[in-house]
């Protein structure tokens, strides 16, 4: 994005905030389209065609846990878009200034697209940097369209003085981890230290929840079925998600829900009711968007039927659809038109160029994608994500940067073991700030007894390491998180345990409370809905191989490891640990193996057996029962 497309789309952003509320394409109503206040859109009286279940209490859009989620999603950011273009244009227009600097503003304006963030780049953090904190730094000629914020309208969207509480929740402002008691130990503090102090500490790949990158590798090279991919229900009595089966209990839902928690911390971003109000939110799901546009060019092929929406039965039902009922790809996505009397389905927004857009990774494609388009997009996905068939094969090659981004977390773990320091935040930005360079990590590494990762792959093959886990969705009275560690839990403060040294990653339900008054949720509490995740260890491992602690990643290695360090901690969404898990409703964890074929080029994808193997000694104590309180 150009300095003139910045500066546009921030006065744009906040022109658009600022519409009043009682419009229907302003800020508070296509937010609200998403939860509260559940009322229909646009609320005149010509919409009566939307047809609601009998016996709905209240009204809700959402498709979350659905076959419909990511489908559904798509003209909705269509829809913020086209109207976020209009205030864009506005601001552009209504520049003061010579004709030729003008003129430029207008063509930046002209070619705006909503900005996605992808945190799932291993050198982009859990925050984008320009959201981190309410400056508004960005510089124009004035427009007589501006309303002069002084505030960052990625950072916050004010409320209006007639928002209902339930949304506003006693603040002014959207809000992001609001029940922190200390203001400089919230993530979104530890991460502004990276940047506001550069020379003190090492690079992005010590940022917290690196697992992302690995999880969203992972989902776009080895699952293969749409249904899987897409949303996280748990359907027991489904062939598609029998436990021992490779490419299920991930989804993109799960990553996205972790994203939700880990940028909300308790705020509007971690409840579905509210997210859409963060503007964040808007960030984040045109990058769910864009990671659904390139797992569709990496595996839809019509003559398979499963490699996109596919009819399931709705377990929860919604305000359009009764519990027991088929969603399906001519499912209707209400409230969302496409002409005066038809609806669009996940069959008409099937193309992103439907609504006029598409993403630099795959812009131009013809589908389904093969020959040098497709070997283009694997190497891309090697690029951005590096999983470790690319970092073995470029250890094979002589690269000495082969796992580059693994090496400052593996000298961290080894200074944290031979010191025997204490496994905290605090203590890992000491030793950061201690630490040399990436490059003189290498050089010191440098010799005949280096662990080279291309021996992780001996016959070119080598285990994928995961963790299975399960919950009820609306356990806890709402949202919770559970988080995966290697390594004793040493961190006090639950907001910071992504940064912590041990923690791997995080599971979250994306819930809501008893009191909700999505109709669909309330569906979902009565019938128990449960919802599946997936970790990845292996990077994790890989880096504890780096650091001396794990000789390789075979079986008679990795099972005694993970039995003695893997560890689960839950916490709600408002940062107070639960000690009692039992309390989580059907909480289950299991780790898997998945074996990985390492292929020849980074133009092919890796393969993956179809099966996983499951490990029940990991997760049970030492006596050989089920792991209890004070266990894990």
């Amino acid at each position: 994005m150009s300095e003139e497309q910045m500066y546009l789309y921030l006065e744009g952003l906040a022109k658009f905030q600022s519409t009043p509320m009682t419009e229907p394409k302003s800020y508070f109503q296509i937010a609200g389209i998403h939860g509260l206040p559940y009322t229909t859109w646009p609320n005149f009286s010509w919409n009566k065609d939307i047809p609601k279940v009998s016996g709905q209490s209240a009204l809700g859009f959402c498709t979350h846990t659905s076959i419909l989620f990511l489908t559904w999603h798509r003209p909705y950011l269509a829809l913020f878009e086209a109207t976020l273009y209009k205030h864009v244009n506005d601001i552009a227009n209504g520049i003061n200034a010579p004709s030729a600097e003008k003129a430029k503003y207008i063509a930046a304006a002209k070619d705006f697209r909503m900005p996605y963030w992808d945190w799932a780049r291993k050198d982009v953090p859990i925050f984008p940097r320009e959201a981190l904190n309410n400056e508004n730094s960005t510089n124009g000629p004035p427009s007589s369209a501006s309303i002069h914020a002084k505030y960052n309208p990625l950072f916050q969207a004010p409320f209006q003085s007639s928002v209902p509480p339930g949304i506003a929740r006693g603040y002014p402002t959207t809000v992001r981890y609001p029940r922190e008691r200390d203001p400089q130990t919230t993530l979104n503090t530890v991460l502004a230290r990276f940047y506001k102090e550069p020379g003190k500490f090492i690079n992005a790949t010590l940022i917290p929840e690196r697992n992302l990158t690995e999880r969203v590798a992972y989902i776009l090279l080895a699952y293969q079925r749409y249904g899987s991919m897409s949303n996280n229900v748990f359907r027991s009595a489904n062939n598609d998600d029998k436990t021992n089966r490779a490419g299920t209990w991930g989804s993109v839902e799960d990553i996205h829900n972790a994203v939700h928690g880990l940028t909300g911390g308790g705020g509007h971003m971690s409840d579905p009711q509210v997210a859409a109000f963060d503007p964040i939110f808007w960030l984040h799901h045109t990058n769910i968007d864009r990671l659904f546009s390139i797992w569709q060019a990496l595996h839809e092929d019509d003559k398979k039927e499963e490699t996109y929406v596919t009819k399931q039965t709705s377990y929860d039902g919604s305000y359009t659809v009764r519990a027991g009922d088929d969603e399906s790809i001519d499912t209707p996505l209400y409230p969302f038109r496409d002409t005066v009397t038809s609806w669009y389905t996940s069959k008409s927004v099937k193309r992103t160029e439907t609504f006029g857009y598409t993403y630099p990774e795959t812009a131009g494609l013809q589908y389904p994608t093969s020959g040098p388009a497709k070997d283009a997009l694997v190497k891309t996905i090697g690029d951005y994500y590096t999983p470790l068939p690319n970092m073995i094969r470029q250890s094979r090659k002589g690269n000495k940067n082969a796992g580059i981004e693994l090496i400052p977390q593996a000298q961290l773990l080894k200074e944290i073991t031979n010191k025997k320091v204490t496994a905290n935040t605090s203590e890992m930005m000491t030793l950061v700030s201690k630490m040399p360079d990436t490059q003189t990590l290498i050089q010191n590494s440098v010799g005949p007894s280096k662990p080279f990762i291309r021996d992780l792959a001996p016959d070119n093959k080598y285990l994928e390491w995961l963790v299975n886990l399960k919950a009820e969705k609306h356990a806890l009275d709402g949202t919770f998180t559970v988080h995966i560690f290697l390594g004793p839990v040493e961190e006090e403060n639950v907001y910071l345990w992504p940064a912590s040294p041990n923690h791997v990653g995080t599971f979250a339900t994306f819930g809501q409370s008893q009191d909700t008054g999505c109709g669909k949720c309330q569906q979902d509490q009565r019938d128990h809905t449960q919802v599946t995740g997936q970790i990845p260890l292996t990077l994790a491992l890989v880096e504890r191989y780096l650091a001396g602690i794990l000789p390789d990643l075979g079986e008679d290695s990795v099972v005694p490891y993970l039995t003695q360090n893997l560890h689960w901690r839950v916490a709600t969404g408002d940062g107070n640990i639960v000690d009692n898990r039992s309390n989580v409703d059907h909480l289950t964890v299991f780790v898997v193996s998945n074996e990985v074929t390492v292929p020849e080029n980074e133009a092919q994808l890796p393969i993956y057996a179809p099966d996983v193997k499951i490990y029940p000694e990991i997760t049970t104590n030492m006596n050989g029962g089920g792991r209890g309180e004070g266990t894990g």
